[in-house]
């Protein structure tokens, strides 16, 4: 059975924990959703281990601290609750004109979170090619972001419970940026971002990016179906064939 050790440590201007992995082996990033904190996905190195990798993991802390309801919890950009809550109930009942609601959900800023990120990512002194980006719910919007608005030619992008955003410059960034690939996955009963807006984005990402979306029966979360997935094509991103 394999030890972990777990460290809190500033990288860039952002409070992260990590995962020491062996050094010649990737980094995997992965952001909390909404109302989360770094130590929410720490789960993943004991549930996704790999034969012939040992990758570092890091769980960075969202930018923006949330007021006393949710004990100190964070996000990367702020949410209105409220709205989103009824943008999700239009979506989930079937109402197909609901766009506006939507991007009035998503209009906020992202640069912040962004740079914050990419602050972060230029302080661990790794190649591109070498350091895996993505999260969950939110992390996982966030996520897409640095993809679509940069050339940076990532390992991968994991995208857990993501979502389309408009008007982020998204449907532009999709022709200019590196050949990243990714794991798209999404639960069919997902009532917080429905099953439509992750087909909106895979549908997007796959009009140049190589990936795949894992579909499956659920609503929020991460299952274990995703893991397995994991383990088998984060070798094949870093060219490590898994058994």
């Amino acid at each position: 059975m394999v030890d972990y050790s777990f460290f809190h440590r500033k990288i860039g201007n952002l409070e992260a924990i990590e995962c020491p992995g062996n050094p010649e082996d990737p980094i995997i990033i992965l952001c909390h959703g909404y109302g989360a904190v770094a130590d929410n996905l720490t789960f993943f190195p004991s549930v996704c281990s790999f034969p012939r990798l040992r990758p570092t993991w890091i769980f960075p802390n969202g930018i923006l601290s949330l007021d006393n309801n949710f004990r100190g919890a964070r996000a990367w950009f702020p949410l209105n609750v409220l709205l989103l809550e009824e943008v999700s109930k239009l979506y989930v009942n079937g109402v197909k004109d609901c766009k506006e609601k939507y991007d009035e959900l998503f209009d906020v800023d992202l640069d912040s979170p962004k740079k914050a990120l990419e602050d972060l990512i230029t302080s661990l002194n790794r190649p591109y090619n070498e350091i895996i980006i993505g999260g969950f719910s939110q992390g996982a919007i966030i996520s897409t972001h640095l993809v679509l608005t940069s050339k940076n030619p990532y390992a991968g992008a994991l995208i857990f419970a993501g979502s389309k955003l408009f008007n982020k410059g998204w449907e532009q960034g999709i022709k200019q940026c590196s050949q990243v690939p990714f794991l798209q996955s999404h639960g069919y009963q997902d009532e917080i971002l429905p099953y439509k807006l992750a087909t909106d984005l895979y549908d997007l990402l796959s009009t140049k990016l190589k990936g795949e979306l894992v579909s499956f029966n659920g609503g929020h979360e991460i299952p274990l179906v995703v893991f397995q997935k994991m383990q088998t094509i984060i070798p094949k991103w870093i060219n490590r064939e898994s058994d």
